[in-house]
């Protein structure tokens, strides 16, 4: 028996909604659902429109919003594009929300294809709402594009605390601190409920100046206030705040209270209150910070660094080269900045040997010493009777400078 001829299956076209199936939609939906959770969705889910496109199925906006939905991370957003393509080309009666979605995922790594598409929406005659104006918010955030922000949100008419929150982040990576306490004020204008993220989002722009550390504490007052839960995040902005503001005592108080708010400290909380005794040069209380935060197995390169910042600031060059033999058999591995603040902590120490150490086995292991650390070398090379050492440093290989 020969094999029959398999018909050639007709031009592909996704069908409207009113149309008939020619296999269950449901079916579908369910497995683009459950590729929304794998790691590999994206990929799976336009395989999966790939294969309706080649059995003649219809699909509608809903199985496209379905697969624009698993691009969850930014380097997705090619597969973003390759569904709009498909969408484009059959014609699909598409809404806002599909578009919504495509524009959240370009958002996230392609912003300004993302801001293109959100003003096309107009001239594809669909409305904008508040998904997609949110949407355009996050992508001009992702590309510092404050004024943006602003004039978009001005000319929202239904602005609600998802978009407020997005346009205040955007003032926070522009460092405009000013206009994220307007944006702020001006949800309490407009009687915007405000929540927790919000709260979060001004708090962290307003650790950068402006308010000060009195400022930020009376926001943190006022989310008690409206019995507004405070997490983590939350108290990371105080801290970063009350560091920046060299308020090292109201940052160790803060961080202490963390328990009692049924919150657990995580290493930024750690770093952000062990940089606040770094700029004081408090090296005790640092390093029993970093002895609690390796209790709780926590600890990275930069909280190493600040340990061994403090300590060579404080002018403790032992505890300074324990830290570092510590950071060797860790996974933090010492840095350009834990390298150089070694150095540096044996100047005027008379001990130019271990200097030349520190910086010969710096460059041994690829991290670049900055000008200080041999500006340091030398002198200290000059000041004492170590003409043999300064002759090495001199010969120094080709591109260490």
């Amino acid at each position: 028996m020969g094999l029959r001829k398999r018909l050639p299956c007709p031009r592909y076209r996704i069908l409207p909604t009113e149309f008939e199936y020619s296999e269950d939609p449901k079916y579908y939906m369910r497995r683009l659902a459950d590729f929304k959770v794998l790691g590999d969705g994206p990929e799976k889910c336009l395989d999966l429109l790939r294969t309706m496109q080649e059995r003649c199925v219809a699909v509608d906006r809903w199985h496209c919003t379905a697969a624009l939905s698993a691009c969850t991370l930014p380097v997705t957003w090619p597969f973003a594009i390759e569904m709009l393509g498909m969408v484009q080309a059959a014609q699909v009666q598409a809404d806002v929300v599909l578009y919504s979605s495509a524009i959240s995922v370009l958002s996230r790594a392609r912003w300004q294809l993302a801001t293109q598409l959100f003003w096309n929406l107009r001239a594809m005659r669909i409305a904008s709402d508040i998904t997609a104006v949110t949407a355009a918010l996050h992508a001009y955030s992702t590309g510092t594009r404050w004024e943006a922000c602003a004039w978009l949100l001005s000319h929202t008419s239904n602005m609600d605390s998802v978009a407020c929150t997005t346009a205040i982040s955007s003032c926070d990576k522009a460092q405009r601190w000013e206009m994220a306490l307007g944006f702020f004020a001006t949800a309490t204008v407009k009687g915007i409920r405000k929540d927790a993220a919000m709260y979060n989002a001004t708090i962290a722009c307003s650790s950068q100046g402006g308010l000060g550390w009195l400022g930020v504490l009376r926001l943190l007052h006022e989310m008690t206030r409206e019995s507004i839960q405070k997490s983590t995040t939350t108290c990371n902005s105080v801290l970063t705040a009350l560091e920046r503001a060299g308020c090292w005592e109201q940052a160790l108080w803060f961080f202490r209270e963390m328990p009692r708010l049924s919150l657990v400290p995580d290493l930024i909380s750690y770093n952000a209150t062990m940089t606040s005794f770094e700029n004081e040069s408090r090296w005790e209380e640092v390093l029993s910070l970093l002895v609690e935060a390796k209790s709780r197995r926590m600890g990275d390169s930069i909280s190493y660094n600040c340990c061994i910042a403090a300590c060579q600031k404080g002018s403790n060059w032992l505890s300074t080269l324990s830290l570092l033999e510590e950071m060797k058999g860790s996974l933090a591995r010492p840095d350009s900045i834990a390298y150089n603040s070694a150095i540096l902590a044996f100047s005027g120490t008379s001990r130019w040997e271990a200097m030349l150490c520190l910086l010969f086995e710096c460059l041994a292991s690829g991290v670049t010493a900055d000008m200080q650390s041999w500006g340091a070398c030398l002198s200290e090379c000059e000041i004492q009777p170590a003409r043999e050492g300064e002759k090495m440093l001199l010969k120094k290989p080709q591109g260490c400078w």
